[in-house]
């Protein structure tokens, strides 16, 4: 890498690590967490997932992605049954906001502890809908709506109101990246394109319902 490209890449790497630490709120990365020029974690300065996640757009998108998450029942269900999102609304957010901050822009270490602490909690969050249905947050099923409903939003925030205009290829190489993650925290076929990723969301379209659960996610 140039010097002017490791200057570009210390400039998106602290203007990305800051804004997901905004969104983190009080769960926000340490230093000894974030990644650095020995350590770039999963993806590095030149990855999609920086420029994307490190954008202000993120704030938009990580708002859409939990709301659009909350459409499927079954996921919200587990969200509704086991999380005290009700008293504490803007706590989701912010969790949501430091595992992306330390999947993104977080040392080897940290997105690694970060997907292990997500399979941990995941396994113990179980149970019956109100429609009788069961669920499971290890469900690679719901796993893969949750990343796609994600990813979707964070490209879309990143198109509407991102700081430049992604290529398609750049899309692809986000949809690709982002891939990885969520494979470290049971996610299976998972789309690697921009064109399956829509095709993936339109998958869902006939699971999702607007249930009370989900209506009240957004008051």
């Amino acid at each position: 890498m140039t010097v002017i490209g490791e200057a570009i890449g210390a400039a998106q790497r602290i203007g990305g690590q800051a804004m997901m630490n905004l969104i983190a709120g009080d769960e926000r990365l340490s230093p000894s967490e974030l990644a650095s020029s020995f350590d770039p974690g999963l993806f590095g300065p030149e990855s999609m997932m920086w420029r994307v996640n490190g954008d202000p757009s993120a704030l938009i998108g990580g708002i859409r992605s939990l709301l659009f998450q909350s459409l499927h029942p079954l996921a919200m269900a587990g969200v509704d049954e086991h999380s005290n999102y009700r008293d504490d609304p803007w706590g989701r957010l912010n969790r949501t906001g430091r595992f992306v901050a330390a999947t993104t822009f977080g040392s080897t270490d940290a997105a690694h502890q970060a997907m292990q602490v997500v399979r941990s909690v995941h396994r113990s969050v179980e149970g019956i809908d109100a429609q009788g249905r069961p669920y499971a947050a290890s469900d690679p099923h719901l796993l893969r709506w949750v990343h796609v409903a994600q990813v979707d939003s964070f490209l879309e925030a990143f198109r509407r109101h991102g700081s430049c205009r992604l290529t398609h290829e750049e899309e692809d190489r986000y949809v690709l990246e982002s891939a990885v993650v969520s494979r470290g925290i049971g996610a299976t076929h998972l789309p690697e394109t921009v064109d399956r990723l829509r095709s993936c969301v339109d998958d869902y379209r006939n699971e999702l319902e607007s249930t009370p659960e989900a209506r009240a996610a957004v008051r």
